[in-house]
């Protein structure tokens, strides 16, 4: 019976191919976007689920009440780890990580910087990392002993064995010997936390002060807890508060500072501030991906719906004849639901065809390392959605054609005019819907990457290079900034000397989120006054092309300006101050003798999700110091901004990494565009625009390719009709202005239902942004008249040329 459904199923393909290539190509670009995007979901979702303990594994997350708000963030203090292990029973294991970039010494006796994780010996016992070489319990026996991955040991040690043998790394002022323990597999690409390196915890005693570590409000350390049980997280979450009490004793304010576990398996996904040293991806995104595949597979299944019922009228005859000699309502049930199964089998296997072809294109666009494999879950994936795309574009067909009443089939009094079938009207319209709920998200996005891209700044970025110079090493953190920043313009100073240097300066922060360092002082009302927070030395405002509201610029001299300081005006603004008259850090502050010599014109520091906020710099970091009693810090290194004035980039860089050179002999040069830094904050948001904008175009060539089907469909049930009003009369344009109105209308109606749902789609995705527009009245007026105009094209195309067929042709036989 199969093999007689099947033959029937290719006979009737052979027979309309034409129709039969609008369903594959249709149900090939929706299966294989959803294919895509399937993959991607899954690879999201499986984020730590390597982790055997991970539903008992936890990340501690702060809470500091401010007079602002509430600041929430991963980071937590250095003593924190071993007060919850003794607090809470329900803690078997716990471990800090810290990360860092140190230098490491090469078999060529160059350095080699890479991030450091400084983690406590439970670390590999917490967290499942492969472990190639070394036992787990015995790893950081040694307090100079180390964990490569194996990328890490065969840059330093090539194809011989690791283990046993020692390496190089720069604590502080001195490389020090540590001796490889332990061999791990790379992390896993679906890993939140990224390691190259691990040392011991330990180490951080020596190169902090003991008043720091034990400081509950010096925050630069990640701490994971294991517990007996994942019901343990609510005895952890009702504990913190008593154990904080207890801790600061007369300092604890309920509700002020306190700490939370944080599941594994939520981190990945985390969307708040501050996500710290992990691999996160916001979950809108996923979801956003998995409705544009099933809104693309959706318009390939009404293509096939709308044309299955259009062949109704054809295949009536052959349903009542099965009827009349038998067959039950099941199979022809069967028999067009196995037909519907080729097509889609068929569409399947083109649909994998394209989704390798589309999947490296995906992978560049989305920074993944995605396959077709052959693993279970995925053939799984496969299996439901070739079930589900053959009961969503032939269910309905199967069970309504086998539905026919015999009678009314051979008395040959069975119609689906298109005048009649409401349905096929609302599929089309459900099309055009669809499509431009899809453009007019693409427009709202488009719209919003060009204001952020062309909106300004408050600087100029073109033509400005950044090159990263490591922080020289030192317990005392303005000392080291001090030294680092004295040898950092050494190479300042010659880079001036080329002519081909505008202009270059010294900065601690560049641009972004959480890039600047985030201060605050109490001030006179006795409420906390916060500020972002930077450290420059040189020409920093000219060579960022910033301007001065009032005042002057900081003096080129690194030796000169030691208690000047500028703000912007947000800061002047929130101070009450009215010019530089009035500008004077207050005394309740205790900063050191001071000056503000200059007001900047406000300037976006970070990224356009923000506000501009007040903002401090200063050439002096111990004049800052004294009078702050908040501070985050980002990075303590340097970056060296050159403002480039020549056009030849290679040769421009090439100069910078010779000057770098004799400056840093044998550390390795790098060095980014500040462009980069910009557009990097909106990269996500770039990478969803794109594949919306891509999946749209898609979406639009699907129901175009079925509003041409359907179109011929009503024609040629139709001919008879244009040639009876040709006879009498009616010219061509009538006819094709007759279609047109139909068509016309049923898409009128879809695009002007769909803009505003996109729009109020939209609203909450555009709301994230501190600058937003909306898209104006021309473009969506444009977009509506080339909805129409694509609609009167294909509608008129087809109508006319019906109408210039000789009506002779089409009523002979009545």
């Amino acid at each position: 019976m199969l093999k007689h459904y099947f033959y029937i199923a290719l006979r009737n393909i052979r027979k309309n191919l034409g129709f039969s290539f609008i369903n594959f190509l249709g149900l090939s670009i929706g299966l294989s976007i959803s294919i895509i995007v399937l993959l991607f979901v899954q690879f999201e979702w499986s984020f730590d689920k390597f982790h055997t303990e991970g539903d008992r594994i936890f990340r501690l997350k702060r809470f500091e009440m401010f007079d602002d708000g509430m600041v929430q963030s991963f980071s937590t203090p250095f003593l924190l780890k071993d007060v919850v292990q003794d607090e809470f029973p329900q803690i078997q294991k716990a471990t800090r990580v810290l990360q860092s970039n140190r230098a490491f010494k090469l078999p060529d006796n160059t350095e080699y910087r890479q991030p450091i994780t400084f983690v406590s010996p439970e670390f590999l016992e917490i967290f499942n990392f492969g472990l190639k070489e070394g036992a787990r319990a015995s790893l950081f026996s040694g307090k100079y002993d180390i964990i490569l991955t194996e990328t890490a040991a065969e840059r330093y040690f090539g194809k011989e064995p690791a283990v046993g043998k020692t390496v190089e790394v720069q604590l502080m002022e001195d490389f020090i010997l540590f001796t490889v323990k332990g061999i791990m597999v790379d992390v896993p690409a679906n890993s939140s936390i990224v390691v190259d390196a691990l040392v011991s915890d330990e180490l951080v005693r020596d190169m902090q002060a003991e008043t720091a570590l034990n400081n509950w409000f010096n925050v630069n350390t990640d701490t994971y807890v294991m517990t007996t049980s994942p019901s343990d997280k609510a005895a952890l979450q009702s504990g913190m508060e008593p154990m904080m009490q207890r801790a600061l004793g007369d300092n604890y304010r309920e509700g002020f500072y306190y700490f939370e576990p944080y599941a594994l398996e939520d981190i990945h996904f985390h969307t708040g501030e501050n996500p710290g040293n992990v691999r996160v991806t916001n979950p809108q995104m996923l979801y956003v991906l998995l409705a544009l595949g099933l809104i693309v597979l959706v318009l390939g299944s009404i293509n096939f719906t709308t044309m299955a019922i259009g062949k109704a009228v054809v295949r009536a005859k052959e349903v009542g004849v099965r009827k009349s000699l038998g067959a039950e309502r099941k199979q022809l049930a069967t028999q067009f639901l196995f037909e519907s199964m080729v097509i889609t089998l068929l569409s399947f296997l083109l649909a994998i065809l394209l989704a390798f072809l589309i999947l490296p294109h995906f992978n560049t666009l989305f920074n993944t390392s995605l396959a077709i494999g052959h693993s279970w879950e995925q053939l799984v994936l496969m299996v439901i959605l070739l079930a589900l795309l053959t009961a969503m574009a032939g269910g309905f067909p199967a069970f309504y054609m086998s539905g026919m009443k015999t009678i009314k089939v051979l008395k040959g009094s069975y119609s689906i005019s298109f005048g009649k079938q409401a349905l096929r009207k609302g599929l089309v319209g459900f099309q055009f819907f669809l499509s431009f709920l899809m453009i007019s998200c693409t427009l709202v996005m488009y719209n919003q990457m060009e204001v952020l891209k062309s909106h300004d700044l408050g600087f100029q970025a073109e033509q400005v290079f950044v090159v990263p110079v490591e922080a020289e090493s030192s317990t005392n953190l303005s000392a080291r900034m001090k030294t680092t920043f004295e040898k950092a313009n050494l190479f300042r100073e010659r880079l001036l000397e080329r002519t081909d240097v505008e202009n270059a300066a010294l900065s601690v922060s560049l641009f972004g989120d959480g890039d600047w360092w985030r201060a605050g002082f109490t001030n006179s009302d006795g409420k906390q006054f916060f500020f972002q927070l930077n450290f420059v030395t040189g020409d920093y405002l000219n060579t960022m092309g910033m301007k001065l509201a009032e005042g002057r610029n900081f003096y080129d001299n690194i030796t000169l300006d030691s208690s000047a300081i500028m703000v912007n005006q947000k800061f002047a603004e929130q101070m009450g101050w009215n010019g530089l008259e009035q500008a004077q850090l207050p005394a309740s502050a205790n900063f050191g003798s001071h000056e503000v010599v200059g007001i900047i014109q406000d300037f976006n520091h970070a990224s356009l999700y923000e506000e501009i906020n007040p903002v401090l710099i200063s050439k002096n970091p111990r004049l800052i110091f004294e009078g702050i009693n908040d501070i985050e810090i980002s990075r303590t290194s340097a970056m060296v901004l050159v403002r480039s004035n020549r056009a030849d980039t290679d040769q421009f860089i090439s100069m910078l990494e010779e000057e770098y050179q004799k400056i840093y002999p044998g550390e390795s040069f790098d060095y980014y565009p500040f462009n980069e830094f910009v557009f990097e904050a909106y990269e996500n948001e770039e990478r969803l625009s794109r594949m919306v904008t891509y999946t749209a175009l898609l979406a639009v060539l699907i129901a175009v390719m079925g509003l041409l089907a359907f179109t011929a469909m009503t024609i040629a049930g139709r001919l008879k009709e244009i040639g009876i009003r040709k006879v009498l009369g009616a010219s061509s344009g009538s006819i094709t202005w007759m279609f047109n109105r139909e068509f016309l209308t049923i898409t009128i109606v879809g695009i002007l239902l769909a803009i505003p749902a996109g729009m109020w789609l939209m609203q909450n995705w555009l709301q994230q942004f501190a600058v937003r527009e909306w898209p104006g009245a021309l473009t969506i007026g444009i977009t509506i008249l080339g909805g129409l105009a694509l609609t009167a094209l294909v509608v008129s195309l087809q109508s006319l040329s019906a109408s210039w067929i000789n009506p002779v042709k089409t009523i002979k036989s009545e």
